[in-house]
């Protein structure tokens, strides 16, 4: 799952790993994308998962908005990007996640991705450094 900045790179991604199901969002950078809805939805063994870029819930003011907007989805994880910067956090509803940035260097950070498992009655996100 990609959320946002780079559609170029992720699409090069999907054409050569044709087998694998890759989902995307477009992000603020990502001209020409489209009609890429901005914001979508999955459910996945049972649980929701809301994924946004994060740019138009202005996540970099805050979490707010993208919290109302997934809990009006009835989500169970809310995925984002937009800041560059890792984070995880559960509020005892709601899983917020931003996987971080694999640019290397980007806003003094060192490169994250996230890896997100999937259980019945769980939700286990993990941010990797590299």
């Amino acid at each position: 799952m990609h959320l946002g900045d780079g559609r170029r790179e992720f699409l090069e991604i999907v054409d050569s790993l044709p087998e694998k199901k890759m989902l995307s969002v477009p992000g603020n950078c990502d001209i020409g994308a489209g009609a890429a809805a901005s914001i979508a939805v999955l459910d996945v063994c049972g649980k929701r998962i809301l994924y946004t870029h994060g740019h138009t819930c202005r996540v970099k003011d805050g979490l707010d908005i993208l919290r109302e907007r997934a809990l009006a989805q009835n989500a169970d994880m809310a995925l984002f990007g937009h800041t560059h910067n890792a984070r995880s956090h559960f509020d005892g509803r709601l899983y917020m996640f931003n996987p971080g940035s694999l640019i290397r260097g980007f806003g003094g950070v060192k490169p994250t991705y996230g890896i997100i498992e999937i259980f019945e009655d769980e939700i286990r996100p993990a941010i990797i450094t590299l």
